[in-house]
């Protein structure tokens, strides 16, 4: 069996039924790797990765781990052997910030075979080194994990999407509340039923009332969470807005530069080949914060399952990178490149696409050669794509650092 239809076999959850770790008719070993993210993790004025993966070699659950790629400061552009560090079992989204506010950045994952977050806690004085995991329990079955700070206590909180489970039957999001007196620890999971399965999730202030909201992608829509102000953490019932075919992937920004924050959505496209994927531009309206205008949905690749933004072009204004892959056709996927036209904000050119292995699941943007140009990092395999800095907003060839 290829290395693609073990691929795709694997992203379906086929691999409870044929996974063998080894020799026969079964699917030899392999990595999945799912979330990442591109950060100065060590503090040398580097962009490194990390990387979340798990081990197919048997029947679920599929033991994880994140991984740590440093940039080699003798030779931009490449990396240093990673190092591993184990989480709980099948790690999706990942995030990087300063959990713990000791100046340094801090990981955490979404386990949703654990249902569970794992953090990993960076070591004071030893820089680019984490601490083993510490995890926490969701209630819930994550997929998508989000940072902020929910309760305004001043400490970074964690919001995250998926499916309801056994200790809650409701679908929807649960967040972890930073425990206040204790640098490192969280409060337990508070679940809020949305009625739809999500595999992401965002976290902003999408009406302007000093609040902290969620946004989730719910199958056919997306559903936004709005902070009440007469009690703050309790959440309003979901309100639903349209996006495009299947949405997928949601993030909140100001995506057109007018100091208000927006909603991009990624959406698959048809659930029998993927076309008609896109990605939605749902624009706040500035002369009613809180409301918002119609999507705008701009065509992709078939088959969109995530985008980051990014200023790629050097031109002051973020554009969009969207992962792309259709399982159906066992044909590698792509990475369709949407940039910002600057005399009309909020609009992007046509889709321009390019190589990025087999299945591209889950994309991040950063410098990651030292030449001051935003480039791309994918997984299902591990995949960079550089800016060519000779014509900044395209991209070379893929460099493939994990199979």
């Amino acid at each position: 069996m290829s290395k693609l239809i073990v691929t795709i076999v694997a992203a379906f959850g086929l691999v409870t039924l044929l996974a063998s770790g080894g020799s026969g008719d079964g699917i030899p070993p392999f990595d999945l790797y799912e979330g990442v993210a591109v950060h100065d993790l060590d503090g040398d004025g580097l962009n490194d990765i990390a990387v979340a993966y798990r081990r197919v070699d048997h029947a679920p659950p599929h033991p994880g781990w994140v991984s740590i790629y440093r940039q080699d400061p003798a030779n931009a552009g490449r990396f240093l052997v990673p190092v591993d560090y184990a989480v709980g079992n099948t790690p999706r989204q990942l995030k990087v910030a300063d959990l713990n506010r000791d100046g340094l950045p801090d990981i955490a994952v979404a386990n949703s075979e654990s249902y569970s977050v794992s953090i990993l806690f960076q070591q004071s004085g030893n820089p680019g080194s984490l601490k083993p995991a510490v995890s926490l329990p969701t209630a819930i079955k994550p997929n998508g994990l989000a940072i902020s700070d929910i309760n305004a206590d001043g400490w970074p909180d964690i919001a995250v999407g998926g499916y309801g489970g056994s200790a809650s039957p409701q679908h929807g999001a649960a967040i972890l509340l930073h425990d206040p007196n204790s640098s490192e620890s969280f409060l337990a999971a508070q679940t809020i039923n949305s009625d739809s399965i999500s595999e992401s999730i965002a976290a902003a202030d999408v009406d302007g009332d000093g609040l902290i909201d969620l946004v989730l992608d719910a199958e056919s829509s997306i559903k936004v969470l709005r902070q009440t102000s007469a009690a703050p953490l309790t959440f309003s019932s979901p309100v639903s807005a349209v996006a495009g075919t299947r949405p997928v992937f949601v993030e909140i920004l100001d995506f057109d530069g007018d100091d208000y924050v927006d909603i991009l959505v990624a959406n698959a496209g048809s659930a029998v080949d993927g076309t008609g994927a896109s990605v939605s531009f749902i624009r706040q309206n500035p002369d009613l914060p809180g409301q918002y205008f119609g999507a705008i949905n701009s065509l992709t690749a078939d088959g969109a399952r995530s985008l980051v933004a990014a200023d790629l072009n050097d031109d002051g204004y973020p554009d969009l990178a969207v992962a792309t892959v259709v399982f159906q056709a066992q044909a590698p996927g792509v990475i369709s490149v949407l940039l910002q036209e600057p005399t009309t904000p909020g609009t992007v050119s046509a889709h321009v696409d390019y190589s990025a292995g087999y299945t591209p699941a889950l994309i991040a943007a950063g410098d990651l050669n030292g030449d001051d140009h935003a480039d791309l990092a994918t997984t299902h395999e591990l995949i960079v794509l550089f800016n060519d800095p000779a014509q900044v907003g395209t991209f070379n060839l893929p460099m493939q650092l994990a199979p």
